[in-house]
């Protein structure tokens, strides 16, 4: 089953090394730690969660303005509430991954500088984009197959969502990302204005069988 641990990777490639060695079954000890009460750093998350359970007036007009003035007038516990308060505003799951060694420290004292220059860091947006290209597609393609204008109206306020989702996390707008948003803008108008003709193309293509059991044009 999927998990989000980036051994992941380390356990596809053995697996792909024991496949090839002729093996079809392997045991693994990945899930035992939940399985019998969890690491530590699970349990350490009731911690962070019961701050964020604190309304969030107090948190934001009171407690974390008490601590920063805490810090400039250099008290000892300030440092260690800092810390507590900057990790639980990190929410769950993305707060696990705060100890990450490749997200504590910077990818030059990680990594050689000739790995780095093979990384093309435009990939992951890449593949965003073509993903939100496609699903879209594939709904746009189910709504005329059915016959629904409103599953269209859906779609587009998933790629809305997914652009927002990428915005988030980017922090800007590409300028793929833009002719993306342009071209699935102008694509959802065209195909308004051609819906019976391009249903028509579309259901042309199915099985006499699948066409029957379809709304009629």
């Amino acid at each position: 089953e999927p998990f989000g641990n980036s051994s992941a990777v380390a356990v596809y490639h053995c697996a792909r090394q024991a496949h090839r060695a002729g093996f079809t079954h392997m045991l693994a000890g990945d899930g035992g730690d939940e399985i019998f009460g969890g690491n530590s750093r699970y349990a350490k998350q009731l911690v962070f969660e019961r701050y964020l359970r604190t309304p969030a007036f107090l948190r934001s007009g009171v407690i974390e303005p008490a601590i920063r003035l805490a810090q400039a007038s250099g008290a000892g516990l300030a440092r260690k509430a800092a810390s507590y308060v900057a990790q639980a505003n990190v929410r769950l799951p993305d707060r696990l991954q705060s100890y990450n060694y490749l997200h504590r420290h910077p990818s030059s004292e990680v990594f050689t500088d000739a790995f780095l220059q093979g990384v093309d860091t435009e990939q992951p947006l890449a593949l965003f984009e073509s993903g939100v290209i496609l699903i879209y597609l594939a709904l746009g393609a189910i709504a005329l197959v059915i016959d629904r204008r409103a599953l269209m109206v859906s779609a587009l306020a998933y790629v809305l969502t997914a652009m927002g989702a990428l915005f988030e996390q980017f922090g800007a707008v590409s300028l793929s990302v833009a002719i993306t948003a342009l071209i699935i803008g102008s694509a959802l108008l065209l195909l308004s204005a051609f819906w019976h003709s391009a249903r028509a193309a579309l259901l042309g293509l199915l099985p006499e069988g699948l066409q029957a059991r379809l709304p009629a044009l």
